[in-house]
Parts: structure tokens; C-alpha cells; sequence
């Protein structure tokens, strides 16, 4: 019996180590998410900054297919910013590496519950935060590939553009 529980412990040690080393790596994924957005946002500023400077020339008398193609493409790219801001920068709810202590001890759980019990218990909070990032992980690369495949069509935009207004 003494051997069962101690298996018990051990595996539960196993399994906390694994469940905050597992919950590190995905809040470490979604850093990485949130800088390489910053960075596509960084490009897409520039690209359309010197989009616009080009593009504003419409407003000239007789602009050319060159410059309403850059006008279409300064406001195709800063669709792109708007969307990447909200939907893969914008501040989210972000799950914690670890539980609060006021949650973690507690007297009035201490007095009902064991402390393998307890352990358990919080070791399911660690998989639902897990599970928490993990979907916004996915939420937020979505929207990033999403935003990267519009950036890449940006110089069929510029001809169509450019077509239409010949």
C-alpha cells in the first residue's frame, strides 16, 4: 500500500513539473506570436507609408494607373494593420505560469482536503490554463497567417488597381 501511494506522489510530481514545463512553452509561443505580429506591423506601416506618399498624388489633376494603384495599396495595407492590430496584438487575457498563493492555500481548504487532493485540483486550474492558451495561441497565428497571405497579394492588388484605372 505504502508503495502505491508513494507511485501516486511521484506520478503526481511528474505530472506537475510536466503541466507548468508544457505551460511555459505555450506563453513562451504566444510571446512569439505577439512579436513576430509587431514585427508584420512594423512592415506593413512602411510599406504603406510609402505607398501613400505615391498614392497621394491622386488628388492631383491626371493622376496615372501608378498612382491609383498606390492609393489602393496604402488603404489595402492599412486594412491589414487595423485587422492584425485587433486580432493578433490588441491586449488579450493572458493565463498565469502559476496560481495566485491566496487560491494555493487556503485554511478552509486545508481542514476538508488533503494536500494530494489540493495538488490534484489545482493541477486541473494548470490544464484548463493550458487549454486557455492554447486556444488563444491558435486564435492569434490565424489571424496572423491570414494577415501575412493579404500582404503577399498586395502586388496583385496594385495591378488590378493599376488596370482598372488605365
Amino acid at each position: 500500500m505504502t508503495t502505491h501511494i508513494n507511485e501516486q506522489a511521484q506520478q503526481l510530481d511528474w505530472a506537475e513539473k510536466a503541466a507548468i514545463e508544457h505551460l511555459k512553452a505555450r506563453l513562451a509561443t504566444g510571446d512569439a506570436l505577439h512579436a513576430q505580429a509587431s514585427q508584420l506591423l512594423t512592415l506593413l506601416l512602411a510599406g504603406m507609408t510609402g505607398a501613400l506618399a505615391i498614392g497621394s498624388k491622386v488628388f492631383e489633376s491626371y493622376p496615372g494607373p501608378v498612382q491609383w494603384g498606390a492609393a489602393v495599396v496604402s488603404a489595402w495595407l492599412a486594412s491589414i494593420c487595423v485587422v492584425l492590430t485587433l486580432k493578433a496584438i490588441a491586449t488579450r487575457t493572458t493565463q498565469t505560469q502559476y496560481n495566485e498563493p491566496r487560491n494555493l492555500y487556503r485554511a478552509e481548504l486545508a481542514e476538508k482536503y488533503t494536500l494530494q487532493q489540493l495538488r490534484e485540483f489545482e493541477l486541473e486550474n494548470v490544464q484548463q490554463r493550458i487549454d486557455l492558451t492554447k486556444a488563444r495561441n491558435a486564435n492569434v497565428a490565424w489571424w496572423l497567417d491570414r494577415c501575412r497571405y493579404a500582404a503577399a497579394a498586395t502586388p496583385a492588388v496594385f495591378a488590378v488597381a493599376a488596370a482598372i484605372s488605365a
